[in-house]
């Protein structure tokens, strides 16, 4: 007779089978993480260097070795290899200075110089433009002086023979061959990029260094008037009792400028006033705090006054009662009781000034028929 084993079954539902698949996901992401520490980008940074330098194919240029002497003792290798073989043409240890006489695409890379104790790191770009790119920025005042000076390539200058200079701006030929360019009054048209070509000679040789300068040109702001933003002239409802604050927002001109409040034409010196200053890049605001508004302080012109060297602005703002109807009424209503109360007042004043002559003929009277007797 057989027997039959009882079979465990299972039902797969499809809420499992997603959360299986989620499940999955999550796996895979964590292994790509795992193999690259960037994340799915794959972006790798550049290492840090002490120094950029730009130049193009066809050109010569040396990178100096930090802050070196010329007679020091040092040694230049490409970074993560051995160092550089001096004896392969167009590259040599010149003064400190590694040159490259010229310099192709296969250069580009970072540069270790190594003495004593000390390490420098150096990038070179090696471009295939005619124009290197840029070097450095240099900033000119409009309508000032202003110079720009072909000095990036010191070691060229004291080693190279027979120097000649000549500029590019833009990547065009400028009619200038000085080595500092002079600008007596700087414009707008000064703006630009300046390639300076430094031909010289070396052991018989003849080459072209190229450094390229970036100028642009700082326009001074201009100053005006100051401008009171805030308030605008106006009114404004406030709780007598309550604590108020009036802004004052100024536009200085782009000059020193000077903000202040008054009451009226009095200055504000009153112990239920406080002031605050706020300066910001081109503005400033004073804040005139009310402590505890009063009635003195209702349908009294708050002036705000600006002033600087070339001119002044003011604004001002009426506080009103909140209900001003009825603050009327019962100003109203005061002022009745004071004209009613002195009238009364008056008319007392005039009764008995009008009673007192009777009162004094009776006494003189009755004076005279004492002095007589009764009458006979």
């Amino acid at each position: 007779m057989a027997s039959f084993l009882p079979v465990a079954s299972a039902t797969i539902t499809p809420a499992a089978m997603r959360g299986g698949m989620a499940w999955s996901v999550w796996v895979g992401l964590l292994l790509l993480l795992a193999e690259d520490p960037k994340g799915s980008k794959g972006e790798t940074e550049e290492p840090e260097t002490d120094e950029d330098y730009y130049t193009s194919n066809g050109y010569a240029i040396a990178l100096p070795c930090g802050n070196a002497e010329e007679s020091e003792n040092v040694t230049w290798r490409r970074r993560e290899d051995a160092p550089l073989d001096t004896a392969v043409a167009g590259v040599e240890v010149r003064g400190g200075a590694l040159w490259f006489l010229p310099a192709d695409s296969s250069h580009s890379g970072i540069y270790v110089c190594e003495r004593s104790d000390e390490r420098w790191d150096a990038r070179l770009h090696v471009g295939s433009e005619v124009c290197p790119e840029l070097n450095r920025d240099v900033y000119l005042m409009l309508n000032h002086s202003g110079h720009l000076s072909c000095c990036e390539q010191d070691h060229i200058f004291r080693y190279g023979a027979n120097l000649r200079i000549t500029w590019l701006k833009d990547c065009m030929p400028l009619n200038r061959s000085e080595r500092i360019l002079e600008f007596p009054k700087v414009s707008l048209h000064d703006k630009g990029n300046y390639t300076c070509l430094l031909h010289f000679s070396l052991e018989g040789h003849n080459y072209t260094s190229a450094n390229t300068a970036q100028v642009s040109i700082d326009v001074p702001k201009q100053l005006s008037r100051p401008q009171v933003i805030l308030p605008i002239n106006g009114t404004r409802e406030v709780e007598l009792g309550s604590r108020h604050e009036l802004r004052c927002e100024v536009s200085t001109g782009n000059t020193e400028t000077l903000v202040f409040w008054r009451m009226k034409d009095s200055e504000i010196n009153n112990t239920h006033f406080t002031i605050t200053e706020q300066v910001l890049e081109s503005r400033v605001v004073k804040t005139l705090i009310i402590s505890e508004v009063r009635v003195e302080h209702l349908n009294i012109p708050f002036r705000c006054w600006a002033t600087n060297s070339l001119g002044q602005d003011v604004s001002q703002i009426l506080l009103h009662a909140a209900n001003q109807e009825l603050f009327n009424v019962w100003m109203g209503v005061g002022m009745g009781v004071v004209v009613a109360a002195g009238v009364i007042c008056l008319l007392v004043v005039l009764l008995r000034r009008s009673h007192c002559p009777q009162q004094h003929g009776s006494a003189e009277g009755l004076l005279l028929l004492t002095q007589r007797g009764p009458p006979r």
